[in-house]
């Protein structure tokens, strides 16, 4: 798992009070840590088309797949709840576009940033119902 602090910090999960107050409003965006899941990107690059332990090709240990992935799904849980049609997020430090197609609600825009010294990579502009802006027009 790694060291505290260090690898890993204790407040990257969410508790269940946080859930649950972080649904009592509607939001147009989230910007949160991680990603929701169902992530297309995401699904392919971390195997998660299967369960934790058989992913053989993710170095992180069974224990804490299953943690990211139930994170990734509180997160979803919360989108789906405030209606969210954008999320942005840096927790993978590898900047992508892509989107989740919702059956009883719009598709979830998710934008995942870079890390430091990627340039125009770290950031997005958006309005308030998560329109990306081009910065010439902001």
């Amino acid at each position: 798992r790694g060291t505290e602090y260090v690898d890993w910090w204790p407040t990257e999960t969410m508790s269940a009070a946080e859930v649950y107050m972080a649904t009592q409003r509607r939001a147009d965006v989230v910007v949160a840590h991680d990603a929701p899941w169902g992530t297309p990107y995401l699904a392919e690059l971390y195997d998660q088309d299967v369960p934790p332990g058989a992913r053989h090709r993710q170095p992180w240990p069974v224990d804490a797949l299953h943690e990211s992935d139930n994170h990734q799904r509180s997160l979803r849980y919360i989108c789906d709840a405030v209606g969210a049609t954008r999320v942005l997020h840096g927790h993978h430090h590898v900047r992508y576009d892509d989107l989740i197609v919702r059956d009883s609600q719009p598709s979830l825009h998710v934008t995942g940033l870079g890390m430091n010294g990627d340039g125009e990579d770290l950031w997005v502009i958006v309005d308030a119902a998560g329109r990306v802006l081009d910065p010439g027009t902001a």
